[in-house]
């Protein structure tokens, strides 16, 4: 079992969004719009293997640089990532598990580099975040998170929560 004394009490935001970060010229929170979400995946008794995949991207009219953003993703108490695809026009990045201070490192070098990259962390119990370095006006960038889901029973079939 996951974390089931969580779920009911989940206090996580509602919505998963892309934040654009860095830039200090401008205090407001900007955002890069969400095109489409699509949800796949199974559902088998108690437990649901889900895939949400969402589509972002901005013009060089709402914004004419290259941006890093941050993506928040809001998680019942009970669901688990299982892992993150990110990809960028025909660039596609696959996360994988790393000691914490070389992910962070190995993020900033790429960065640094001009390069596309990414890092996912834990921000609380209910909601992780995936740092996206490289987004590019009038460039596609799709976030694919798989994660496994407590499903609840209700009455004679299953309630999942799923964060849209």
């Amino acid at each position: 079992m996951f974390a089931a004394h969580q779920y009911e009490n989940s206090p996580a935001p509602p919505v998963a969004v892309l934040e654009i970060v860095g830039d200090i010229s401008d205090p407001r929170p900007r955002f890069v719009p969400l095109k489409r979400s699509v949800v796949s995946g199974d559902v088998l008794g108690p437990l649901a293997s889900l895939r949400l995949t969402q589509l972002f991207s901005f013009s060089r009219a709402q914004f004419d640089r290259v941006v890093e953003a941050v993506y928040r993703f809001p998680l019942p108490g009970d669901a688990a990532v299982r892992g993150v695809h990110v990809t960028f026009g025909d660039v596609v990045i696959h996360t994988e598990l790393k000691e914490r201070g070389q992910a962070e490192a190995d993020y900033d070098k790429a960065k640094q580099e001009g390069r596309q990259s990414t890092l996912v962390t834990r921000e609380t119990p209910d909601v992780f975040t995936l740092r996206v370095a490289g987004i590019a006006p009038n460039e596609d960038v799709t976030i694919a998170t798989d994660y496994v889901l407590h499903a609840r029973a209700q009455g004679e079939g299953w309630q999942l929560r799923i964060p849209l």
